[in-house]
């Protein structure tokens, strides 16, 4: 009971907290919206296709509401809820809704948002929504068949929304510095779940370097992210996952990539690689983070005649490759 009254006095001071705020504010809510969409038509034939139609539409919708606030002594403080059109069933699902405090210690949030990497990691010249990019949609129309190995482009977890705390520190010379803290894997909103072994993991958290800058003429960006978590699930190991990419551009010019890496669920294995450049096609090597674990198990296929001649032959192994290709702030 004395921890319940603990916690209860602490939200209840918060509450105070934002409401003197907003009284010393010479100034309203002002409220950006927002938002983006995009449609699709895809045609697609290859051969492990089975009872399959080549062509198909797809399309997507985004509103983004950014309410923000700004007090006398420089503390900038809002909200912001992100609604978006999903299927099958064209449900309407709030996949970001977040309070968050902006000021010279550096920038806070709180609620339902994804993690460090999926929010601000480097993947290779991105832009969302866009098939050719690397963490575009157009994996969705292989139907599941996808004719090589798929992972995640960023840290396993990052694209989990559950409910958690981030901090980001000011920016020092293009240097950033962040941290997040997820106490149940999937637990969003209003859910509250204390029962221990019902989710994959627990405890879940990321830290996360974040480079933007230039030398001469020539632009860099860069991430690189680690994340952890205790396990819950009694088939599934500790989450220990790392991120790094990169991109480099001089001019129109964007080349760039990343790598992810994972060891968790029954096994380590690495996640993603890709490379990607702006000018031209670009060139995936990996669909999207938001890919369903584990991937198919590589194939090795070894061959040897049944009776050894007098020099025996050395057994050849013949093994399937997979290959995969991989933000800049929230608007």
């Amino acid at each position: 009971m004395k921890r319940s009254l603990v916690i209860g006095c602490a939200a209840v001071a918060l509450a105070a907290g934002c409401g003197s705020a907003s009284a010393q504010s010479k100034s309203k809510f002002d409220i950006l919206v927002g938002g983006d969409a995009f449609f699709q038509a895809g045609y697609t034939d290859q051969k492990n296709d089975s009872n399959l139609r080549k062509t198909e539409f797809s399309n997507r919708m985004r509103l983004k509401f950014t309410p923000t606030a700004k007090a006398d002594n420089g503390l900038e403080y809002g909200a912001r809820l992100r609604i978006r059109t999903a299927g099958p069933g064209n449900t309407v699902t709030a996949d970001r809704s977040y309070i968050f405090a902006n000021g010279a210690f550096g920038t806070v949030q709180a609620g339902t948002i994804n993690g460090l990497s999926d929010e601000y990691g480097v993947i290779g010249p991105n832009v969302d929504g866009i098939s050719g990019s690397p963490d575009g949609f157009w994996s969705t129309f292989y139907n599941g068949s996808m004719p090589y190995v798929m992972g995640s482009l960023r840290t396993l977890e990052s694209g989990d929304n559950g409910t958690k705390v981030v901090y980001l520190t000011p920016s020092f010379s293009g240097f950033q510095l962040g941290a997040a803290y997820t106490p149940k894997y999937g637990d969003t909103a209003t859910s509250v779940n204390r029962v221990k072994g019902s989710k994959t993991y627990s405890d879940m958290g990321e830290v996360q370097a974040y480079y933007k800058g230039t030398v001469g003429a020539v632009g860099l960006e860069g991430s690189l992210a680690y994340q952890f978590a205790d396990a819950e699930a009694a088939a599934t190991k500790d989450l220990s996952s790392v991120h790094v990419g990169l991109n480099v551009s001089y001019g129109a010019l964007v080349v760039g990539g990343s790598y992810a890496r994972a060891a968790s669920r029954a096994t380590p294995r690495p996640l993603a690689a890709s490379t990607t450049s702006r000018s031209g096609s670009s060139a995936p090597s990996t669909p999207s983070a938001r890919s369903s674990w584990p991937p198919p198990t590589p194939t090795v296929v070894a061959s040897a005649p049944l009776a050894a001649p007098p020099r025996p032959p050395t057994p050849a192994l013949t093994c399937t490759k997979s290959a995969r290709p991989t933000p800049s702030l929230p608007a």
